[in-house]
């Protein structure tokens, strides 16, 4: 088994910490118990960040007011109480995106207003109460579904459009610039691993990934072009064995895969490739065996093997429309929560290692509201209106959800007829009602229950449904519980 660097924090927006692969050390829920769910209004749904006990998320409360429409929201982790609300100077008014908390650590909280392509000052705010530190020596222009990085002293690593840049986290102050043409805006981001930077750069052949010292900026080497085209809107990620992942993405299948590149100490050789979903904006994962979780054509979250790209296990579909944004985190016994990115069909799914459901919930207009694993295993979920909602850790599940007592089974799924459905209940829960839900969070069956033997067996008569997911649900005066997700294949 790798023995992976985890971070017990959510530092760093898209992927978790430096190397942006989606490791946490903490244990996250094994039943979706509802620690708090609560923020300002929001009508996109952006990627959080944790560290302690603080959970930072960006809330996007009047859509057509760039200038002072979004607000930075700190909130308390285990209470979901909002502690402060910060917009950011304007500096530019002609040019200046939202605010936009990017990342943080060791109590500040690093924001800006660069994004749609226009650059601007970085911030770093006091965790306290969102007061200013310092403003950057010079301008960033990341784009505003990426983040930075840390290295290990604590300074920024940043990509920029036209050039990578490291700044001092005490001062504001530039320590170097380096020239990198970056394919595309939402390609931009690097990823950090043992002194190196990882960068997609642009080339007449397609991007290729170029090798930077994390000491000066100096180019190193990097990589042939993966696959010809000028469009690229996913960032890299490192395995903690070294192997670079470098998901490749322009909406088209001739072009599209995830890579897995070998840094030699001179150059970046291919080991493998695997065709990949459009899926801009997302993220990926790595397991706790150096596995790495992708997104298949089928819309799919699959497990791909570190040394050959095989398929070692598949999800049910998760994914249907067009363009989706899946984000990822897995937890330290290798569960993995995906949010799908989706609109009308927005939800959160708890896989265990093998991708079999655990739990799912609906979390409508998600988008990139992507799942962050915090102390205690909490995890945290964005949606819009005040959806901002935290899930209690498995160390930490109250024993009173439903599912803690409830003992279930379907069979056959996924089903291309009927399907039966096998609970046993403690003797004195109450009666109740059993309900499929469908990814556009409609009640489309409903069937009364009565709790008198223990256990319970029914048939689930689908044939008026069409095909796809649909979110089984136990409701009674205890309470809603999420029995999993029921697959109908016509």
């Amino acid at each position: 088994m790798v023995q992976n660097s985890f971070a017990d924090d959510w530092n760093t927006g898209t992927g978790g910490n430096a190397q942006r692969n989606g490791i946490s050390n903490e244990a996250g829920p094994l039943m979706p118990n509802l620690l708090w769910q609560n923020s300002i209004s929001s009508v996109i749904a952006q990627q959080s960040i944790v560290e302690g006990d603080y959970v930072i998320s960006n809330r996007i409360w009047d859509l057509g007011n760039t200038l002072e429409g979004t607000s930075i929201v700190a909130q308390d982790l285990n209470s979901g109480e909002i502690l402060w609300e910060v917009i950011l100077p304007i500096e530019f008014p002609t040019t200046d995106w939202r605010s936009r908390a990017t990342a943080i650590n060791e109590g500040v909280v690093y924001a800006s207003r660069s994004g749609n392509t226009n650059p601007s000052y970085l911030y770093a705010l006091d965790v306290e109460d969102g007061s200013i530190l310092w403003q950057s020596e010079d301008l960033i222009d990341e784009s505003s579904t990426e983040s930075l990085v840390f290295d290990e002293v604590g300074d920024l690593v940043i990509g920029n459009f036209g050039s990578i840049s490291k700044i001092d986290h005490q001062t504001g102050m530039t320590v170097w610039t380096s020239e990198r043409q970056a394919p595309s805006s939402n390609g931009q981001e690097v990823a950090l691993f043992e002194g190196k930077i990882y960068a997609w750069q642009a080339a007449s052949g397609g991007p290729q990934v170029s090798v930077f010292n994390i000491e000066d900026g100096s180019f190193l080497y990097g990589s042939e072009s993966l696959s010809p085209g000028i469009v690229q809107q996913l960032g890299l990620l490192v395995s903690p064995d070294g192997t670079i992942y470098a998901p490749r993405t322009q909406n088209n299948v001739a072009t599209d895969f995830m890579f897995a590149l070998e840094d030699t100490g001179e150059s970046l050789e291919i080991k493998w490739q695997f065709p990949l979903r459009y899926v801009p904006f997302a993220t990926f994962g790595i397991d706790t065996d150096g596995h790495v979780l992708s997104y298949s054509l089928e819309g799919e979250v699959v497990k791909l093997d570190k040394e050959t790209g095989e398929v070692l296990f598949r999800s049910i579909p998760i994914l249907f429309d067009l363009a989706t944004f899946p984000r990822i985190a897995v937890d330290r016994n290798g569960n993995t929560y995906v949010t799908n990115g989706e609109f009308a069909g927005g939800a959160i799914y708890a896989f265990d290692e093998s991708l079999n459901v655990i739990w799912s919930e609906m979390v409508l207009n998600n988008n990139v509201g992507g799942p962050a694993l915090g102390k205690d295993g909490v995890l945290v979920v964005c949606g819009v209106g005040t959806d901002v909602r935290a899930y209690e850790g498995s160390e930490v599940s109250s024993t009173s959800s439903l599912n803690a007592f409830i003992k279930h089974k379907t069979f056959p799924n996924p089903s291309n007829g009927d399907f039966y459905l096998e609970l046993t209940m403690p003797e004195n829960m109450q009666d109740g009602q059993i309900q499929l839900i469908n990814i556009h969070g409609a009640k489309v069956f409903q069937l009364k229950i009565t709790n008198d033997a223990g256990i319970i067996r029914e048939r689930i008569i689908t044939k008026d449904l069409p095909k796809g997911n649909y979110f089984l649900n136990l409701e009674s005066k205890g309470g809603t519980s999420n029995l999993g997700v029921i697959q109908i294949v016509r």
